[in-house]
């Protein structure tokens, strides 16, 4: 693993407010590392400090920008939101 050496594109930091939204903010872009092909991916921290998801930004982003999935399909399958936090 590679740390973060480009920034976050405008649609993956969208994806990150997302994760921070509910998993907490101490996922934030320090936590971000930049694969060999060039994705962000993220190992998010839930309050405990457990690790439920690891997420990677760059698909998520391209999915959700081209539609090929609805926000509530980001959120609840790739992001593993539940369903009771949706609507907020």
């Amino acid at each position: 693993m590679a740390n973060l050496i480009r920034p976050l594109t405008d649609s993956e930091i969208t994806i990150l407010a997302l994760v921070q939204g509910y998993y907490g903010s101490w996922n934030s872009a320090e936590e971000v590392f930049v694969t060999e092909r060039n994705e962000a991916v993220i190992f998010v921290k839930d309050a405990a400090g457990a690790c439920p998801i690891c997420v990677n930004l760059t698909v998520c982003a391209s999915a959700f920008g081209d539609g090929s999935i609805t926000l509530e399909e980001l959120k609840s399958g790739w992001l593993q939101i539940p369903s009771s936090e949706l609507r907020k």
